[in-house]
């Protein structure tokens, strides 16, 4: 905590001692692991989504549409 005593202080300090390199230290495994887990969620968004409507019928997917689309969500974000 004192090493860093605020958030900018912090950004300085780095900078000072390891230089732009050391802010962007760990960036690509960063992105490579939100990208997997972001597509992985929106597929199986997609999959619950279209699995649900189909579970519904075409009548009760349109009346019911937001509350399918919002249990879809759930279940991706779950997994």
């Amino acid at each position: 905590p004192q090493q860093y005593p605020n958030f900018a202080g912090g950004l300085q300090m780095v900078y000072r001692q390891q230089g732009l390199r050391g802010l962007y230290r760990g960036f690509i495994p960063t992105v490579m692991s939100y990208s997997k887990q972001t597509g992985t969620k929106y597929m199986m968004y997609e999959y619950f989504k279209d699995h649900l409507n189909e579970m519904a019928g075409d009548d009760y997917a349109e009346t019911y549409k937001s509350l399918i689309y919002i249990t879809a969500a759930g279940g991706a974000e779950a997994i």
